[in-house]
């Protein structure tokens, strides 16, 4: 009986709400699992010692050494990062590679901090805490440390704890610096703008804008002297083009081709001329089912169960009211922004890139930070409180999380889909009307 109890009590507390910790206790334990985390992901990746033998890592050490005309487009659009790299290389005497490592580390601590700052701030049960700090995505982020991803989720990461803040004017001048790491700042501009429209100035939106053309403009003048993408194409059409060229080959299993990129086959079995540049035809190699497998692999695997949790939490969305939304009124604009950005990270991984594990971990703010934010507008806490459907998904959560680290097969993708089946099963009578009331009305 009193194993029981402590059980039961144990439960209580996995499920009870962040925050009600005081503040010192939130602060301790988002330092504490900080720590571990960040220590955690850089363990597993650590024995790999790969960093800088992935796929393009040569151009961003190129231009940590001084050499941009040698790197190519569009990496060379992308020079904050290793211009840091070399700055601390040059201050400490450090190689440019120690230097990626240490300021990698640096940004991947931060980005932890700042989003288990945000969770703790919620009504999100306790266990939250675990369920965020196995996923995947943490040791693939550290891994890809010479990319300028690190840095650019830690510029994403201050930009959403100012707008946890609702320091907007602060949060649109970080649009500056984000632009300067990656030109996919201008989606982080028109989300930006749509997320905090109701609550901004023209101040405010002017200084979004005029940030992130002041970083284009810098960028500009940092990619005068540099090599041509490795198609030899213009750079608006080798940009356009990549859209319906990984959407064919990652979403409709159509593997393409052409003149100047033959690495899928020598010759194809259709082909069709065309004029653009080197760019003569454009051809079929075949159809497979490789890429659609492999892309619905990382989709289901890089955030273990919490895609699932999100997309629950989001539907039973509308069962709030607006006196519920009201009371959490402070973190509307940064919810609408971590849903818009997230999910269209999400949605538009596969048309952006081959390194698919990567690109879905863009979507990063819609499953780590989303759900604790969503659970603030549920009026559902007595749910959330050691029951069996919150423990089982944990486990669900867990077991998919281990599953996400293995080599992408056939095998593995069927585990993953059977896990993320039964997750939404858990989540559907966890979310029935037995357990999630409706929220008062009138």
């Amino acid at each position: 009986m009193l194993k029981s109890n402590r059980t039961s009590a144990m439960l209580g507390a996995l499920g009870a709400p962040m925050r009600a910790w005081t503040k010192p206790t939130r602060w301790l334990v988002s330092l504490a699992v900080t720590v571990t985390c960040t220590c955690f992901a850089i363990v597993v990746t650590w024995h790999q010692q790969w960093y800088f033998e992935l796929p393009d890592v040569k151009y961003y050490l190129l231009i940590a050494q001084g050499d941009t005309a040698h790197a190519m487009e569009p990496f060379v659009a992308r020079q904050f990062a290793p211009l840091l790299a070399r700055g601390l290389a040059h201050l400490t005497g450090w190689t440019v590679e120690t230097a990626f490592i240490r300021e990698g580390m640096l940004y991947l601590a931060a980005t932890i901090a700042m989003t288990y700052w945000l969770v703790v701030r919620t009504v999100a049960p306790r266990w939250m805490l675990a369920a965020i700090f196995f996923v995947p995505f943490w040791p693939q982020l550290f891994e890809g440390l010479a990319y300028p991803d690190l840095l650019f989720s830690m510029l994403l990461g201050v930009m959403m704890v100012l707008l946890a803040r609702r320091n907007i004017l602060a949060a649109a001048l970080m649009l500056l610096p984000m632009m300067l790491t990656r030109e996919s700042t201008w989606l982080v501009l028109v989300c930006f703008l749509v997320a905090t429209w109701q609550e901004t100035r023209w101040k405010a939106r002017l200084t979004a804008v005029a940030a992130s053309f002041a970083g284009a403009l810098a960028v500009r003048q940092l990619t005068l002297i540099h090599g041509p993408n490795q198609e030899h194409l213009p750079q608006t059409i080798y940009m356009a083009a990549k859209v319906p060229w990984n959407f064919a080959l990652n979403v409709l299993g159509i593997v393409p081709w052409s003149n100047i990129t033959t690495d899928h086959c020598a010759v194809p079995r259709w082909q069709w001329a065309v004029h653009a540049g080197p760019l003569h035809s454009l051809g079929v190699c075949t159809l497979s089912a490789n890429g659609p497998r492999v892309a619905l692999y990382w989709a289901l695997s890089v955030f273990g169960a919490l895609p699932a949790l999100t997309g629950f939490l989001w539907w039973h969305r509308r069962k709030s009211t607006a006196a519920i939304r009201g009371e959490f009124a402070s973190s509307q604009a940064l919810l609408r922004f971590v849903l818009l950005y997230g999910g269209l990270c999400f949605v538009l991984a596969p048309v952006l890139g081959m390194d698919l594990r990567r690109l879905f971990g863009y979507a990063w703010p819609l499953f780590l930070v989303a759900p604790a934010l969503l659970l603030n507008e549920q009026q559902a806490m007595a749910s959330m409180s050691g029951r069996a459907w919150a423990i089982s998904f944990c486990v669900v959560h867990l077991a998919l999380c281990a599953a996400g680290s293995r080599v992408p097969s056939i095998p593995s993708l069927w585990l993953e889909a059977g896990l993320m089946a039964v997750a939404c099963l858990l989540l559907r009578q966890w979310f029935s009307a037995r357990y999630l009331a409706p929220a008062e009305t009138g």
